[in-house]
């Protein structure tokens, strides 16, 4: 919203009336202080500048800068950005694999953990075997998340000078699951992967990404002798809210004879109107935070196999 805000508290709300209070201000001091050889030889400094914010659509010129400066006084100083120590988890990037035999079942296990500024990864991927009719199972879960932003500080004689300011907020992401099992009595697998997060700042250049999240499972059923599949498994389809649009496969339900095993995937971006554009003397602030989730679990039986795996990427920051 357009706002200046003026010593009384008022809220003005475009350019023209900017120039009204500026003027009106000068003149009130123009008439309160000055005496009356003084008034004959009005001062030429014009009045100290109020705090105010103009959005980009209300501007006059290419140059918003130079047209306030005969308007009003401020500084000197000048504005400088500080950055927020990033929270990160893990702290540095974390691979881990292991393959090998428990109680006669084979495992191979992959995991990946991944914290930055502004964006977080997390995967893994299960398979297991069964040997001599033995029963095993095994889960895993993989969590990553960064928390970050940065801040700007006036340094200098108050009132602030004014700037133009823009700014965005960018993000982008997807989640993937996988999941397969033998037509083998006790095998069964499956995934979930999920992605949140928010990025804050003045107007629009803020995103909030929540309830990002896709599950699946693949199971035999020695009833029915049927390998039952349910979950984000369907056609893609799109989706979009507020914040950000993107696709995913639809939750679904079926069975297949023998084997089964299914895919499933999601993708999302931040809506690119996202922006925040004005000329103001105001500070700016932004914030972020990040968590993504992929979880994994594998169980086998009677000389059957089946193996499961999930992943999920996000970034999320104000530019």
């Amino acid at each position: 919203m357009n706002c200046i805000e003026t010593r009384n508290g008022s809220c003005i709300r475009d350019w023209c009336q900017v120039l009204i209070i500026v003027a009106t201000s000068f003149s009130i001091l123009q008439t309160t202080n000055a005496s009356p050889r003084l008034t004959q030889n009005p001062p030429q400094d014009p009045p100290p500048c109020p705090k105010f914010e103009i959005l980009c659509d209300g501007l006059m010129s290419e140059s918003p800068e130079e047209t306030i400066k005969p308007l009003c006084e401020c500084g000197p100083g000048f504005w400088f950005t500080t950055l927020r120590k990033p929270e990160l988890n893990p702290t540095t990037p974390i691979h881990a694999s292991w393959a090998g035999s428990q109680d006669f079942v084979g495992w191979q296990t992959s995991c990946e953990r991944i914290a930055m500024n502004g964006g977080a990864t997390a995967n893994v991927s299960i398979s297991g075997t069964s040997s001599f009719w033995h029963a095993g199972s095994r889960s895993v879960t993989q969590m990553s998340q960064y928390t970050g932003g940065w801040k700007e500080t006036w340094t200098g004689t108050f009132p602030a000078c004014a700037r133009s300011v823009l700014i965005s907020a960018v993000g982008s992401g997807g989640l993937g699951i996988s999941d397969s099992c033998a037509a083998r009595l006790g095998c069964s697998a499956s995934s979930n992967a999920s992605a949140g997060g928010m990025a804050t700042s003045r107007g629009r250049a803020s995103a909030t990404l929540s309830n990002l999240q896709i599950h699946g499972t693949v199971s035999y059923d020695h009833v029915t002798q049927l390998s039952k599949i349910d979950g984000n498994f369907g056609a893609d389809i799109a989706y979009s809210n507020s914040t950000f649009n993107g696709t995913f496969s639809s939750n679904s339900s079926w069975t297949v004879n023998g084997q089964g095993s299914a895919t499933g995937s999601m993708s999302f971006t931040v809506l690119p109107d996202r922006t925040y554009c004005a000329l103001t003397n105001l500070p700016i602030a932004a914030n972020w935070t990040g968590t993504v989730v992929a979880t994994t679990a594998v169980t086998v039986d009677d000389n059957g196999s089946a193996a499961g795996s999930a992943g999920a990427t996000l970034t999320l920051s104000v530019n």
